[in-house]
């Protein structure tokens, strides 16, 4: 081999070399182009991951408060059920009290007017004008109790309607904000309350007549 076949030889390997050289690099160049892309989106996958599990803490903490809020609603529906059923039965036995006082003013109004023809028709010494006065106020009285009976039955039936009314709504939104409840309670204890009070008022009236009725015969 002439030393011009080496030197040719040799450029042609240095030449071969080269293109080789150059190939690696630029495999190595966009190796390393795949990398820092494929680093990229791992971290940008980590962020989402990330936001993932916040958003998944975040609904576990709703999911919790709603079963709670459940909870107490189904507490709220519980105690206006009762609530309901109580008064109900009030109102029940308001309706047959007033009903009775109807009857007894009825009878009274009755023996009433009976009473005034036999003092004008026999003007007895037995009755004074002082005893008519008494028979009058006694009517009278006696309407003011069913007045007083009819305002704490109409009080009772608005509470009912009341209570109708919430249940409906709280049907309807099951996961609602259930505040309203207390508001609830307090009008239903501040109405129970007022209510009992005209009723020991109204039983206590009832049952004690007075004196001028009791000679009247009622």
């Amino acid at each position: 081999m002439t030393q011009d076949q080496k030197d040719s030889h040799i450029r042609q390997w240095i030449q071969d070399v080269w293109i080789s050289t150059g190939k690696l690099l630029e495999r190595e160049e966009n190796s390393r182009r795949r990398q820092e892309d494929l680093e990229f989106r791992i971290r940008e996958d980590q962020a989402a991951n990330k936001r993932a599990l916040d958003h998944c803490a975040y609904l576990e903490t709703v999911v919790t408060e709603l079963e709670k809020k459940r909870l107490q609603h189904e507490s709220s529906l519980n105690h206006l059920n009762e609530q309901q059923w109580v008064l109900h039965q009030d109102l029940i036995q308001e309706r047959t009290k007033v009903k009775e006082l109807e009857g007894r003013v009825e009878s009274q109004y009755s023996v009433n007017e009976a009473l005034l023809r036999a003092i004008t028709q026999t003007e007895s010494n037995d009755f004074s004008p002082l005893n008519l006065q008494q028979i009058l106020l006694e009517n009278e009285r006696q309407r003011e109790l069913i007045s007083t009976l009819q305002s704490t039955l109409n009080a009772r039936e608005a509470t009912v309607r009341y209570l109708q009314m919430a249940f409906h709504e709280t049907s309807q939104d099951r996961c609602s904000d259930c505040s309203w409840g207390s508001d609830t309670e307090s009008f239903l204890s501040e109405s129970g309350t007022s209510l009992s009070h005209e009723s020991r008022n109204s039983r206590d009236g009832s049952t004690t007549p007075p004196a001028n009725s009791q000679k009247s015969g009622v």
